[in-house]
């Protein structure tokens, strides 16, 4: 019975997931995106500290981490194994989001002759940079994006007030 029993639970799907942070949703995009990392073998490191309720609208909290982080993924899908990577990480604080998410990426970056990144992407219009700016911008937050040595960093500062 014991063996029956062990080869029986090695069988079972792993329902343990793990806890980024107590924002349920973006709890939930962090460890859909941590898998498709994963799957894809690129290192993730997640440390976000968010708390279960933030005066900020659900969607547009899951917009921003979500077109981040999915640009980070896509980007490092394009790189060889080894010099993948993607780091992580979020807080609330003071009435504020703060959110950085870093990646490696390859090849050249465009911009618009008004400093706005192009996208890299064959398919998809690159609406992504552009619908968290447009949020951020609505909170009165900033956003700044830069490279440096093969590394894309986005960072966003989203107040709560207005929310």
């Amino acid at each position: 019975m014991e063996s029956y029993l062990e080869k029986y639970i090695t069988s079972l799907p792993d329902t343990q997931s793990l806890v980024y942070c107590q924002h349920y949703a973006i709890n939930a995009l962090l460890g859909y995106f941590a898998r498709q990392a994963s799957e894809s073998g690129i290192p993730i490191d997640v440390f976000v500290q968010l708390p279960e309720t933030i005066a900020l609208p659900e969607t547009e909290l899951s917009v921003v981490f979500g077109n981040l982080l999915e640009n980070a993924l896509d980007a490092c899908r394009e790189i060889p194994a080894g010099e993948k990577k993607i780091i992580v990480r979020g807080k609330h604080s003071m009435g504020a989001v703060y959110l950085e998410v870093s990646n490696t990426y390859s090849g050249t970056l465009r911009k618009t002759k008004a400093g706005e990144y192009l996208t890299t992407k064959v398919h998809g219009q690159g609406l992504g940079l552009r619908s968290v700016s447009h949020i951020v911008q609505s909170h009165g937050g900033m956003m700044e994006l830069e490279t440096d040595g093969g590394i894309f960093k986005a960072s966003v500062l989203l107040p709560e007030q207005g929310a």
